[in-house]
């Protein structure tokens, strides 16, 4: 007989946002434990079908479901700073990303969970909202640098303007990234596993694709047909057996393009420009727009102070 999979309960007055979070929650679980979701009102003695494992509520409800079927661990929503011996938060912050609460629901189900299956590697899928190209590209090679560094493979998608690249890539005959969005236009979505037949190892260490014909084909594409090929990828990172980094450099890409994408990944890179020019200020007023649009499950990161040449990227 298997191995029962552990039950994780969301509850929370937020539904809408927390049924977003569950959604990225199950991706990032890839069935390793069951993931339920209950609005924040009083809760009955039936209140749960099944034998919950570990529960995320409102303090306000803590002491009733410490008292639910099985005697789960119960956790509470908060953005306290405390942390626990081995380094966790003592609350789950709301805003902290889901790979983040994935990673603290795995550290108190360890002794629950089995080890997880071939092809099911660890996946993180980034972006940048930057307000200059020098940003741009240091984050660019902060975020590649830091990555591989741990040990991470990473996959780099430019979703800019081509003309700014810095670094020398492939380009056709035949499977490149224009390639790939025509089939996706067309319907015909290549497999998952099988993107890795589009990609090929770039010489500063990183994989990549083959560089389309325009240099605008990226950015101007349909919206729909470049969250495709951003799920795809995310979806290509899941099925490797190493942890993947999927790193997507969205300089100078349209605000309403880049936040169609944005809701798609776990963490976003932003740029903050300081001063009082007209400027500055538009910039701010912008970047607060659109973060207000992200969900709860991206986790919103300061562009990374340091000096712009310290690492070598695209």
């Amino acid at each position: 007989m298997g191995q029962v999979k552990p039950t994780v309960v969301l509850i929370d007055q937020y539904q809408l946002s927390v049924s977003r979070l569950a959604e990225r929650l199950r991706e990032l679980a890839a069935g390793t434990y069951d993931l339920v979701t209950m609005p924040a009102a009083p809760l009955p003695d039936h209140a749960f079908e099944r034998r919950a494992s570990l529960i995320i509520v409102p303090s306000s409800l803590k002491e009733a479901c410490l008292s639910a079927r099985g005697s789960p661990i119960v956790l509470c929503w908060g953005e306290g700073s405390d942390l626990d011996m081995e380094g966790f938060p003592r609350t789950v912050p709301r805003f902290g990303g889901a790979r983040r609460i994935d990673r603290m629901i795995r550290h108190h189900l360890s002794d629950q969970l089995g080890r997880s299956a071939p092809g099911t590697g660890q996946r993180h899928l980034g972006c940048h909202l930057s307000f200059s190209q020098d940003k741009g590209e240091f984050i660019t090679r902060h975020v590649i640098g830091k990555e591989m560094e741990s040990g991470k493979q990473v996959v780099y998608l430019p979703v800019k303007p081509l003309y700014l690249l810095t670094d020398d890539f492939r380009r056709g005959p035949g499977q490149t990234a224009g390639d790939l969005l025509c089939l996706i236009a067309s319907g015909d979505l290549p497999q998952a596993r099988d993107l890795g037949h589009w990609l090929y190892l770039h010489e500063g260490g990183y994989m990549t694709f083959r560089l389309p014909d325009r240099a605008d084909d990226l950015t101007a594409c349909d919206s729909e047909c470049l969250k495709q090929l951003v799920h795809l990828c995310g979806s290509y990172a899941r099925t490797c057996t190493e942890p993947t980094t999927v790193w997507l450099d969205t300089a100078g890409l349209l605000l309403d393009k880049l936040g169609s994408i944005a809701v798609l990944c776990d963490h976003i890179y932003v740029d903050i420009p300081p001063g009082d020019s007209s400027a500055a200020l538009m910039a701010r007023r912008e970047l607060g727009i659109f973060l207000a649009a992200l969900p709860q499950s991206c986790a919103i990161l300061e562009h990374p102070a340091g000096p712009a040449a310290a690492l070598k990227g695209p």
